[in-house]
Protein backbone atom coordinates (compact mmCIF):
# COMPACT_ATOMS: atom_id res chain seq x y z
CA UNK A 1 0.00 0.00 0.00
CA UNK A 2 1.27 3.36 -0.97
CA UNK A 3 2.22 6.00 1.97
CA UNK A 4 0.48 9.29 1.22
CA UNK A 5 2.47 12.51 1.46
CA UNK A 6 1.06 15.96 1.21
CA UNK A 7 2.57 18.21 -0.60
CA UNK A 8 1.79 22.36 0.52
CA UNK A 9 3.28 24.14 -2.28
CA UNK A 10 1.90 27.07 -4.03
CA UNK A 11 3.82 27.36 -7.27
CA UNK A 12 3.44 22.57 -7.94
CA UNK A 13 4.51 23.08 -11.32
CA UNK A 14 7.86 24.59 -11.08
CA UNK A 15 8.36 21.79 -8.64
CA UNK A 16 6.28 18.13 -10.47
CA UNK A 17 10.25 16.75 -10.53
CA UNK A 18 9.64 16.15 -6.95
CA UNK A 19 6.11 14.66 -7.77
CA UNK A 20 7.57 12.38 -10.43
CA UNK A 21 10.12 10.94 -7.88
CA UNK A 22 7.98 10.57 -5.11
CA UNK A 23 5.38 8.20 -7.62
CA UNK A 24 8.38 6.39 -8.37
CA UNK A 25 8.78 5.62 -5.22
CA UNK A 26 5.28 4.17 -4.69
CA UNK A 27 4.58 7.53 -2.57
CA UNK A 28 0.58 8.78 -2.76
CA UNK A 29 1.03 12.43 -3.33
CA UNK A 30 -1.77 14.96 -2.72
CA UNK A 31 -0.64 18.35 -3.53
CA UNK A 32 -2.35 22.03 -1.57
CA UNK A 33 -1.88 25.81 -2.31
CA UNK A 34 -2.39 27.41 1.16
CA UNK A 35 -2.30 26.54 4.62
CA UNK A 36 -6.86 26.74 4.84
CA UNK A 37 -6.47 24.19 2.16
CA UNK A 38 -4.14 21.89 4.29
CA UNK A 39 -5.91 22.29 7.68
CA UNK A 40 -9.39 21.53 5.65
CA UNK A 41 -7.71 18.24 4.08
CA UNK A 42 -6.08 17.18 7.12
CA UNK A 43 -9.46 16.35 9.03
CA UNK A 44 -9.91 13.16 7.25
CA UNK A 45 -6.43 12.09 6.00
CA UNK A 46 -3.93 10.14 8.18
CA UNK A 47 -0.65 9.39 6.26
CA UNK A 48 2.57 10.34 7.85
CA UNK A 49 3.86 13.04 6.26
CA UNK A 50 3.39 17.27 5.53
CA UNK A 51 6.26 18.54 3.21
CA UNK A 52 6.41 22.56 2.98
CA UNK A 53 7.58 24.47 0.54
CA UNK A 54 8.31 27.44 2.83
CA UNK A 55 9.66 29.34 -0.74
CA UNK A 56 6.06 29.92 -1.78
CA UNK A 57 4.02 29.40 1.30
CA UNK A 58 4.36 31.73 4.46
CA UNK A 59 5.10 29.86 7.63
CA UNK A 60 5.55 31.03 10.90
CA UNK A 61 6.88 29.66 14.13
CA UNK A 62 3.00 29.98 15.17
CA UNK A 63 1.41 28.25 12.42
CA UNK A 64 4.03 25.28 12.25
CA UNK A 65 3.06 25.05 16.41
CA UNK A 66 -0.18 24.64 15.63
CA UNK A 67 0.04 22.54 12.51
CA UNK A 68 1.72 20.08 14.76
CA UNK A 69 -0.54 20.00 17.92
CA UNK A 70 -3.88 19.88 15.55
CA UNK A 71 -2.20 16.95 13.72
CA UNK A 72 0.64 15.45 16.18
CA UNK A 73 0.97 12.12 14.45
CA UNK A 74 2.02 13.92 10.96
CA UNK A 75 5.56 14.45 10.06
CA UNK A 76 6.78 18.16 8.93
CA UNK A 77 9.23 18.49 6.65
CA UNK A 78 10.60 21.56 5.47
CA UNK A 79 11.89 22.44 2.12
CA UNK A 80 13.65 25.58 0.43
CA UNK A 81 16.26 27.34 -1.49
CA UNK A 82 16.72 29.32 1.59
CA UNK A 83 20.04 27.66 3.76
CA UNK A 84 18.95 29.50 7.05
CA UNK A 85 15.07 30.45 8.45
CA UNK A 86 16.19 32.43 11.47
CA UNK A 87 12.66 33.23 12.01
CA UNK A 88 11.40 29.76 12.55
CA UNK A 89 14.21 28.53 14.94
CA UNK A 90 11.75 27.77 17.33
CA UNK A 91 9.67 25.48 15.01
CA UNK A 92 12.22 23.76 13.54
CA UNK A 93 14.16 23.35 17.22
CA UNK A 94 10.42 21.84 18.14
CA UNK A 95 7.73 20.84 15.64
CA UNK A 96 9.60 19.97 12.51
CA UNK A 97 10.94 16.65 11.79
CA UNK A 98 14.01 17.88 8.44
CA UNK A 99 14.99 20.31 6.55
CA UNK A 100 15.96 19.97 2.98
CA UNK A 101 17.19 22.26 0.29
CA UNK A 102 15.85 22.85 -3.14
CA UNK A 103 16.50 21.18 -5.59
CA UNK A 104 15.58 18.51 -2.71
CA UNK A 105 18.37 15.85 -3.50
CA UNK A 106 16.22 12.31 -4.77
CA UNK A 107 18.46 10.11 -1.80
CA UNK A 108 18.16 11.98 0.86
CA UNK A 109 14.09 12.42 0.76
CA UNK A 110 13.96 8.75 0.22
CA UNK A 111 15.93 8.07 3.32
CA UNK A 112 14.01 10.66 5.50
CA UNK A 113 10.61 9.13 3.99
CA UNK A 114 11.72 5.68 4.94
CA UNK A 115 12.94 6.45 8.03
CA UNK A 116 9.77 7.94 9.24
CA UNK A 117 7.78 4.87 7.81
CA UNK A 118 10.11 2.76 9.66
CA UNK A 119 9.56 4.82 12.96
CA UNK A 120 6.01 4.63 12.16
CA UNK A 121 6.10 0.51 11.99
CA UNK A 122 8.40 0.79 15.25
CA UNK A 123 5.67 2.84 17.03
CA UNK A 124 2.60 0.89 15.90
CA UNK A 125 4.10 -2.49 17.22
CA UNK A 126 5.61 -1.00 20.37
CA UNK A 127 1.77 -0.03 21.53
CA UNK A 128 0.36 -3.18 20.11
CA UNK A 129 2.33 -5.41 22.74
Amino acid sequence: MAKGIVLLDADYQKNNQLGDFLKKQQYRLVVKKTMAELNYYLKNYKGPVILINSDTVAVTNRSLKELKNSYPEQNILIMSQRPFHPELKEAIGSYVYACLSIPVEPDELDYLLKSITENEVDSKQRTNR
